[in-house]
């Protein structure tokens, strides 16, 4: 068989309603009951069927409306306070917690007035607010404890802007019961325990009432912007006792000897606060050392130290300090007073070393200064660069800004003081009176095309006007490879009859690798010189460097103008630089043991004796 279900609508439901109100002792329990209402006033379950303004009356004749709905029941979470909570009897007010429940059994909750904690607007101050349970709040502003569940609507307006709520945030136990909160007197503010200005107004409502004649002293009390909440005066028994509120006032630690400066320092009060700085003739950061230096700043120099501590001036400055100029463009001292410089430098001269020395360009007077010409010593003399753009007036065979290059139908690298050498050509005439350098190692090549030029020829006559001068030819070996037997380098004491039968002409010397001495020197006597080389095997070659002694300039020492006006040397010694002496020590002509042969220039031995000088006894070997 089976059986149909069918779920009841409220049609056919009818509220309970027994009757009997008076047994019912809580709110919700009363309205289960359709019959009954709740007694707010009384906390009592009375008919509804009756006049309310006779069963729910208090004592003073006033009556109330009846509870009807569930909704309109007053729960135990409503409660904010101990008293309000426990007056119905049915609820429970947790101490720790602050908040009220429904009674419990075996609670340590009070659930009558009397077991009630003081309540916050009944305890004086911050201690009594916060040591005691119930979850009251100590406002700072208004110094009022209050229940923190009114702080919303009694301080909407920001009256309390800062509050402290507990001693410490509460504890766990080992059984997750929640302990009481310690007391902490550091927790309630108290002006008294700061004993500095600056810890005293980091805190809010606390002042500072200090000495007048030394800030330090002083106490931190409760106050305002306006005054403090006490007398300062009576608080330090001070006549001069003044209020400090808004920033500390400034203590004069160099007057009061709080300072911490260096015994050769000088304090100097600041604003909430000093500086150090070591006295004149001492330096240092003026509180852990200060030095001994010189008395006075050098302002264009150096302090020498021990043991005189002065200033030793830069070039150009003279004084105690060194602040005095000498009026010499920075180029020169002046011990004698300023404007009289005592020897300029830097490439200046003048009397107050305005100019440039030749050499040298720029300006004198300005911080540039001059500056040595770089002319790789193949500048002219005393006009070697341009003065004011330092381009060089080149010479021997060179050219560019800087003289770093040869000139055409000439070869080498100038710079550095390195020659340039004339090329080997086929008729190759010389005419610098100054000397210059020859080399067979580049050859003359037709700019149309060709093979360069296999036979050199250099004609060397200097274009003077002192007659015949005195022609020095310089050959190293160390510039020379031609492999004697097979070719040779000739040089002629004017012109040979291969460049003209007509002319007189001496074969002077022929210069080969194997037979060449380290350094070998042709003169020529006739104005001319002439070097005439065939090329030969590929890689060989010689350069030569050549000179004309004459007296277009002044001769330069050991060597004297003569009568021609030939630079020659001076008697009694030859050679290219004249380093050589003719019969040395007059070949010990005094002793019998030699005679100068003056033609040559050398010493003829007596027997048994040998050496320059004759001085070395054979007999004796």
């Amino acid at each position: 068989m089976c059986l149909k279900f069918q779920v009841f609508t409220f049609e056919y439901l009818k509220p309970y309603a027994n009757g009997t109100c008076a047994q019912y002792k809580n709110c919700l329990y009363c309205l289960t009951d359709s019959q009954c209402g709740w007694c707010e006033a009384n906390n009592e379950c009375v008919s509804r069927l009756e006049d309310e303004s006779i069963t729910c009356t208090t004592d003073d004749d006033d009556w109330r409306y009846l509870t009807l709905q569930p909704s309109a029941c007053s729960n135990c979470s409503n409660y904010i306070s101990c008293e309000s909570c426990v007056s119905s009897g049915l609820c429970q007010w947790s101490i720790e917690d602050a908040k009220c429940s429904r009674v419990v059994q075996k609670s340590d909750a009070a659930v009558t007035v009397d077991q009630c904690p003081t309540p916050c607007y009944k305890r004086p101050d911050c201690g009594s607010c916060l040591d005691q349970k119930g979850r009251c709040v100590w406002c700072e502003a208004t110094q009022q404890c209050f229940s923190f569940s009114v702080y919303t609507s009694e301080y909407q307006f920001g009256l309390c802007r800062e509050w402290l709520d507990q001693a410490f945030p509460l504890v766990a136990a080992q059984d997750n019961s929640l302990l009481p909160p310690p007391r902490s007197e550091d927790q309630c503010k108290s002006c008294s325990l700061h004993s500095n200005c600056s810890h005293c107004l980091s805190t809010l409502s606390c002042g500072w009432c200090y000495n007048a004649s030394n800030p330090m002293t002083g106490m931190c009390v409760q106050g305002d912007f306006n005054n403090p909440h006490t007398n300062c005066s009576d608080a330090l028994g001070l006549s001069d006792a003044k209020w400090a509120y808004a920033q500390c006032p400034d203590v004069d630690e160099c007057g009061l000897g709080l300072h911490d400066c260096h015994p050769h320092a000088i304090c100097t009060n600041t604003d909430g606060s000093f500086s150090c700085h070591c006295k004149q003739g001492y330096t240092g950061d003026g509180r852990t050392n200060c030095v001994r230096t010189c008395y006075n700043i050098c302002v264009h120099g150096k302090c020498q130290g021990e043991p005189d501590y002065a200033c030793k001036c830069d070039l150009g400055w003279y004084g105690d300090d060194c602040s005095k100029n000498c009026g010499c463009n920075n180029h020169s001292a002046c011990p004698k007073g300023e404007g009289i410089c005592e020897e300029c430098e830097h490439w200046s001269t003048g009397e107050f070393c305005q100019y440039c020395k030749p050499g040298s360009y720029g300006n004198a007077t300005t911080e540039q200064g001059c500056r040595q010409c770089d002319c790789n010593g193949h500048g002219i003399k005393d006009q070697e660069c341009d003065i004011e753009t330092g381009v060089c007036n080149c010479q021997d065979n060179t050219e560019g800004d800087h003289c770093e290059r040869c000139k055409p139908n000439y070869y080498g690298d100038p710079r550095n003081g390195n020659q340039c050498y004339y090329q080997c050509e086929a008729r190759g005439m010389l005419n610098d009176s100054r000397g210059q350098g020859i080399s067979s190692m580049q050859a003359y090549s037709a700019p149309w095309g060709g093979s360069p030029t296999r036979e050199c020829l250099w004609i060397i006559k200097p274009g003077v006007d002192s007659g015949s001068p005195i022609i020095q030819l310089q050959m190293n070996s160390t510039q020379l490879n031609v492999t004697c037997g097979e070719n040779a380098v000739y040089v002629y004491d004017g012109l040979p009859e291969l460049v003209d039968m007509g002319s007189q002409s001496a074969l002077s010397a022929v210069f080969c690798t194997e037979e060449a001495l380290p350094v070998s020197i042709v003169e020529s006597r006739t104005g001319q010189l002439t070097v005439h080389y065939k090329q030969g095997l590929s890689g060989e070659g010689f350069s030569a460097m050549y000179k004309v002694l004459n007296c277009d300039e002044e001769c330069q020492p050991p060597r004297k103008c003569d009568h021609r006006g030939q630079c020659v040397c001076q008697e009694g010694l030859v050679g290219y630089n004249c380093e050589e002496v003719i019969c040395p020590r007059n070949c010990s002509f005094s002793t019998n043991q030699g005679v100068c042969d003056k033609a040559y220039g050398r010493c003829i031995c007596a027997s048994g004796w040998a050496g320059p000088s004759c001085d070395i006894s054979q007999i004796l070997r």
